[in-house]
């Protein structure tokens, strides 16, 4: 007997009380059901890696609209996610056209094969770390937190960026950041401007 946990797309109302139902189905404790759930899940988020040809038919579309291709991940569960940035800020309608472009690029495309696809097309917004000097001189102004590859995590605002690195300034005052010694740095939100 194979039975299905409601939509594997979102959450259950009841994870437990599911898992319960199906642990008394099949005669297995919870926490065995509950784990498989967790496991397929968890497949079904996992990127999967994105063929080359693919990869530059989509930069060549969102290149010439005048936008740069950030990254393109494939899940587990057929999602083709299009993170595109720009040197200025992106309105909904700049996504909605690149969109429509994307979309017509991959019908021409049988990278993805046959199998029905969910294409997502965004900007990288604040939660993708910065990891190209393009990054860091689009965000000049911002808030971001460094975790370097020795030493401690530290915070502070970007003053400037350059193709080797960044200058930002903290509370102890202005620190150069080459990127090659930078583990990971994000974007921190601000909802009331900190001054440093």
């Amino acid at each position: 007997m194979n039975t299905v946990l409601r939509d594997p797309g979102r959450p259950p109302r009841d994870v437990l009380g599911d898992a319960l139902d199906l642990s008394l189905a099949r005669k297995r404790p919870v926490r065995t059901t509950y784990a498989r759930y967790n496991r397929k899940r968890r497949r079904a988020m996992a990127t999967t890696p994105v063929p080359d040809t693919l990869r530059q038919a989509l930069d060549e579309v969102v290149t010439s609209r005048g936008l740069d291709l950030d990254a393109v991940e494939l899940t587990g569960g057929r999602v083709l996610r299009v993170v595109v940035d720009a040197e200025n800020a992106l309105n909904l309608d700049d996504i909605a056209e690149v969109t429509r472009a994307v979309s017509t690029a991959l019908d021409d495309n049988n990278d993805l094969g046959s199998a029905p696809y969910t294409l997502e097309v965004s900007t990288r917004g604040t939660s993708r770390p910065l990891t190209l000097p393009r990054h860091w001189s689009r965000n000049v102004d911002r808030w971001v937190k460094v975790t370097p590859a020795e030493g401690d995590v530290f915070e502070g605002r970007i003053l400037s960026a350059d193709d080797a690195g960044a200058v930002i300034r903290t509370e102890t005052g202005e620190r150069d950041v080459a990127y090659e010694d930078v583990k990971k740095a994000k974007i921190e939100p601000e909802l009331k401007r900190k001054d440093v």
